[in-house]
């Protein structure tokens, strides 16, 4: 049995390599540009391949890591006898390199688990190139992972600055922190892009708030959560606006701002108003956070 990383940094922010290629909206997009650009037979070596990994990624999970490497295994002698068509090998690879990082992250071995989710987010771009142009948001998820494996290295200080530069690219639809996310996006997306813009950006704010909320210690909270919010709440004052829950989230972040300047008179009002007046939405975390950072005030 392999042995799994237990620190406290580690637990803080688990792996989520599915989160979002799990929904209806994604598999939806990710169907019709399969059917645009592979034949049914790629098509079928692809779901067949793809489910060893998946099902080798879902064991990891479960922590049956030799149950995991037995699907590894088989699903490599398949890739391996693919055939030619380099469209289908590099979606497989996607499949492949997203999984296969996440056992590599659960085993220990960080280096090689860096290796494939950089490797995913260099093909990711070139599939984006070829017409997948909904595999930023994957790269997105790749950058969220990356960040969770410099938090088990205990590498902080680079972990905040991919999840400050993710954050404001789904803000903004740009951002300077990384290179390949300096283009604007944003203008391209249909209303169903936006609906999924939106949501990863609620999973990245929201999970990351919550983790940081979890710290016991105030002076340890505030140090380390101000290294992310610093960044997020300069973004948020060129939110571009889509949809009518962006206005919501836009406020919600401004709202931190008061607590993160010190201004705690300001933020208690600010909160207590946006709790009275705002409506919930993304299941109430907003709302339920807010609660905590009035809970936190010195």
């Amino acid at each position: 049995m392999r042995q799994m990383k237990g620190t406290n940094t580690s637990n803080r922010f688990k792996w989520n390599k599915s989160s979002l290629i799990e929904t209806d909206l994604y598999i939806k997009l990710y169907i019709a540009a399969l059917n645009q650009f592979l034949s049914p037979q790629d098509k079928q070596s692809l779901f067949m391949i793809s489910k060893f990994f998946t099902d080798g990624a879902a064991e990891v999970g479960r922590n049956r890591f030799l149950l995991a490497e037995y699907y590894f295994k088989q699903g490599e002698i398949y890739y391996g006898n693919a055939g030619d068509n380099s469209l289908l090998k590099q979606v497989i690879t996607n499949v492949y390199d997203r999984s296969k990082s996440f056992y590599y992250h659960r085993t220990g071995n960080s280096e090689k688990a860096i290796e494939l989710i950089n490797n995913t987010l260099l093909n990711n771009k070139l599939l984006e190139e070829k017409g997948f142009k909904f595999l930023v948001f994957d790269r997105i998820q790749q950058y969220l992972n990356l960040a969770r494996v410099y938090f088990s290295l205990g590498d902080t200080q680079k972990a905040f600055e991919l999840l400050i530069g993710i954050t404001c690219f789904l803000i903004q639809g740009k951002t300077n922190l990384l290179p390949d996310l300096n283009e604007n996006f944003l203008t391209e997306y249909d209303e169903e892009l936006r609906k999924t813009k939106f949501s990863l950006l609620c999973q990245i704010l929201f999970e990351t708030t919550g983790h940081l909320q979890k710290i016991k210690d105030k002076e340890q909270f505030f140090s380390e959560s101000i290294q992310y919010f610093s960044g997020v709440i300069e973004a948020a004052n060129g939110y571009v606006i889509f949809l009518p829950e962006d206005k919501l989230l836009k406020k919600w972040i401004l709202t931190l701002s008061y607590f993160y300047s010190e201004k705690y008179k300001k933020f208690n009002t600010k909160a207590k108003d946006y709790l009275k007046n705002e409506p919930p939405f993304y299941n109430g975390l907003p709302h339920r956070s807010l609660e905590i950072f009035l809970n936190l005030i010195p």
